[in-house]
């Protein structure tokens, strides 16, 4: 985790950061992020945006490309391309607030903070919830190449019963015996017994 010492701020603004990458907040007092502030610092794994920021530069972020982002605020997340990070968790309203072209990118955010048991997810989960299950097609490639992505759309009951069978056609094929029982059991207990059954994975 980042502290203040290994921040350089002037008047409210971050202009350098530099230590031991991980997890990193930046501090509430930053109100502005400068240019190349971050520039290829992928040590960071998880770079979160406070309210506090009103203000960033276009390249404040440049060739930082293996950081989740967590924004708590729109702005944040306007500010830049989605897809230069490897996740987008927007913490600061429900998905539908966001511009469209963006509600892909938060909603794989969504499914990633899921899985690292992010509580501050909780308040917007119903929102994503529906947003994944109406958009199922969105997250199929993810599913087929990403476990964590399979498993929580599993446990989460966020698959219809099309891509659901599509799933298990894919695993199928590739000799997947853990995905293949995770999808049977799936597709039984939500679309072959008359409702939502005992998930046991």
């Amino acid at each position: 985790m980042g502290n203040k010492a290994q921040f350089w701020i002037e008047d409210g603004n971050l202009l350098k950061y530099w230590g031991d990458g991980g997890d990193l907040i930046i501090p509430d007092e930053v109100t502005g992020i400068g240019d190349y502030a971050f520039k290829r610092f992928n040590d960071l794994t998880s770079l979160t945006i406070p309210e506090s920021v009103t203000y960033i530069d276009h390249m404040a972020f440049a060739f930082l490309s293996t950081t989740i982002l967590v924004c708590y605020t729109w702005y944040a997340v306007s500010c830049f391309n989605s897809s230069q990070f490897k996740s987008l968790v927007y913490l600061g309203g429900p998905v539908y607030d966001l511009d469209m072209s963006i509600r892909e990118s938060a909603a794989r955010g969504f499914i990633y903070a899921l899985h690292q048991d992010r509580a501050e997810i909780g308040q917007w989960r119903d929102d994503y919830v529906e947003y994944i299950r109406d958009h199922n097609s969105e997250f199929m490639e993810d599913a087929r190449n990403e476990r964590y992505v399979l498993l929580i759309l599993i446990h989460e009951r966020l698959l219809n019963e099309e891509a659901a069978r599509q799933l298990l056609d894919h695993y199928d094929a590739k000799d997947d015996t853990e995905a293949k029982a995770a999808l049977l059991q799936y597709i039984h207990a939500n679309f072959e017994s008359g409702g939502f059954g005992d998930l046991s994975f």
